[in-house]
């Protein structure tokens, strides 16, 4: 019986040979190395790491930090298992940065961080790529979770949680992520809640390749501009089925602040922001990259409130709503669904297609719209507003237009247009 075992394994030992030599034939992927729950160990792991590495953390284990961990410059992929690393609590532990990115590709999974003096900082060429857990209660002067200052780096985001993580400079920017330079982050089926900032109180973008976010949540975030997000990226920003909602701003944009250039959303909803200023739900300040943006698509921007605006404020810039509803804003003075304001700029455009208009309140004037640009609506109606002048449209100073084209004003208190007769088409 023992000859005819070994006869057997000889041929299946030669094949396995053969197949690893053969040419085109995909090998496994290197082994991970475990990492016992020790902070020695795993800074010593990282350190150590051949590019290209992997190494596996046990499951629930929780590296309490005395320093930070050493700083990545290869491939390296952390799979964490929900293990967590923490900076300790301990009176006395210094500040410090968690997790520093300069070169290769940091691919996380299933790792939260905890208590940092930020989180990861993304530097020079770094590149990180975030798949899962949690950063929580991390602070720093800018991008209090996660600062991403690399100058051609790509990060990724998904399935991850940001909540309680604050931005703490003087003007500090994104209460969980900052993102700067060239970098073209993308963030997926992400959680903000909670955190807070100067400006952007979930996310700060000024990066030349704006931020892709996509069915991600922003809850209860804070900051003086931009409760969720500003942004002010070369690129534009682009939003995708994404949920802002009871974000707060003590000045503008209390869901989003836009600046200088295009913000494409679509599918998305906002709904129930604040803001102290201008722009509830959107504020869009001055366009200095092009002119077109914001850009609405099939979005629901809903009970949202600020001094004017209430739903969206659009300051200098084209803005586009196409198949969108603005209904159930709040503005204490103008403009409870959209104030067009308009300023030095040519081009102050605001054009409705196939959009809805509907039970907004101002309490001055433009319930619905109010106007000091040029409003072009098609096959839109605007309905059921209230205001004390202008329930509907109000018209305001300028040489500004409004063309109505298969777009009723109907039921709006106290009147449907004014003033009178500056609309064509609109009466009452």
């Amino acid at each position: 019986m023992l000859r005819i075992l070994a006869r057997t394994a000889a041929p299946a030992a030669a094949a396995a040979v053969m197949v690893a030599a053969l040419p085109g034939i995909a090998q496994a992927a290197p082994a991970s190395t475990p990492v016992p729950c020790d902070p020695a160990t795993l800074a010593s792991d990282i350190s150590g790491a051949a590019s290209g590495a992997t190494l596996g953390l046990p499951a629930g284990c929780v590296y309490v930090l005395t320093m930070p961990l050493p700083t990545v410059s290869q491939n390296l992929t952390i799979n964490g298992n929900g293990a967590t690393v923490e900076r300790s609590t301990a009176a006395g532990t210094p500040a410090f940065e968690i997790l520093t990115v300069s070169g290769g590709t940091l691919s996380l999974h299933k790792l939260s961080f905890t208590n940092g003096d930020g989180a990861i900082l993304v530097t020079q060429s770094g590149n990180l790529s975030v798949s899962g857990g949690t950063f929580s209660q991390n602070q720093a002067p800018q991008g209090g979770a996660i600062d991403i200052e690399g100058g051609a780096s790509k990060e990724t985001i998904t399935n991850a949680t940001f909540t309680g993580n604050t931005a703490t400079g003087a003007g500090g920017e994104g209460g969980a992520i900052y993102n700067g330079l060239n970098a073209g982050t993308t963030v997926t089926k992400c959680t903000f809640t909670g955190n807070q900032a100067a400006a952007g109180g979930a996310l700060f973008d000024f990066a030349v390749y704006g931020a892709t976010i996509t069915s991600s949540s922003f809850t209860g975030n804070t900051a003086t501009n931009g409760g969720a997000i500003a942004s002010d990226p070369i690129g534009g920003e682009s939003l995708s089925k994404d949920t802002i909602s009871g974000n707060s701003a003590s000045q503008d944009g209390g869901g989003i602040s836009n600046a200088y250039a295009l913000m494409s959303i679509q599918n998305s909803l906002i709904t129930g922001n604040q803001a102290g200023g201008d722009g509830g739900g959107l504020y869009q300040y001055s366009l200095e990259y092009g002119e077109v943006g914001p850009d609405l698509t099939s979005t629901r921007v809903t009970k949202n409130s600020a001094a004017n605006g209430g739903g969206i404020y659009i300051n200098a810039s084209v803005a586009d709503l196409t198949g969108s509803t603005v209904s159930g804003n709040t503005a204490t003075a103008d403009g409870g669904g959209i104030d067009n304001a308009g300023s030095f700029r040519s081009f102050d455009t605001l054009n409705l297609a196939t959009s809805k208009i509907t039970s907004n309140h101002a309490g001055a004037e433009g319930g619905g719209v109010y106007n000091v640009g040029d409003v072009s609506a098609t096959s839109t109606p605007i309905t059921y507003n209230t205001a004390a002048g202008g329930g509907g449209i109000y018209d305001g100073p300028g040489t500004d237009t409004v063309t109505l084209t298969t777009s009723g004003v109907q039921h709006n208190k106290i009147d449907n247009c004014e003033p009178a007769a500056s609309i064509p088409g609109c009466t009452g």
